[in-house]
Order: C-alpha cells, then structure tokens, then sequence
C-alpha cells in the first residue's frame, strides 16, 4: 500500500514541480534574485558560490573569492563587496 501510494505520486506530483520553474524565462533570470538577501555580503557569497567560487566562512575567503572573480573579470581588484559587485555577481549568474 505505502509503495503503490508513493509510485502514485512521484509520477503525479514530480513533473509539474520539476517542469514549473525549469521552462519560464523568469526562471532563469530570477537565478540571482533566488540568491541575494538583504545582506550585501551574504548576496555577493550566494553568487560566487553559484559560479564556482570558494567563499568559506570567513571574510578573507570571501575577499579572496572576490578579488579572484575581479581579476578573472578585467575588472579592479578591491575584494570589497559593494553594491556594483553584487550587480555584476548577479549578471554573472543569470548568464550561466
């Protein structure tokens, strides 16, 4: 009964839940809205996270992961969270 019931719905419940956010172009420009919080710093985190960047726990790291992306980017090298880095992170993303 408890089987038949989940194979009932897995295939029910699964491909609308799977399909909703995949399709809709929403979907993937709303990648980097997904990922920022109020918090500037813990947005710039999510964002380097999702394009491969190690933040770890400290802000050395998250600086290095920075100054990493900066310089991978052409852009200057200050390992600040700013406002215009957490923009370019989110561009970053949605363009993966």
């Amino acid at each position: 009964g408890l089987l038949s019931g989940l194979g009932g719905a897995i295939p029910g419940a699964e491909p609308p839940a799977a399909a909703a956010p995949a399709p809709a172009p929403s979907g993937a420009a709303g990648l980097s809205s997904a990922l920022m919080t109020d918090d500037l710093t813990e947005s710039a985190q999510n964002l380097l996270q999702a394009l491969g960047y190690e933040t770890g726990d400290s802000e050395i790291q998250t600086a290095i992961a920075i100054s990493q992306f900066q310089a991978e980017q052409g852009l200057e090298v200050t390992g600040e969270v700013t406002p215009q880095l957490v923009g370019v992170l989110a561009a970053a993303v949605d363009s993966l």
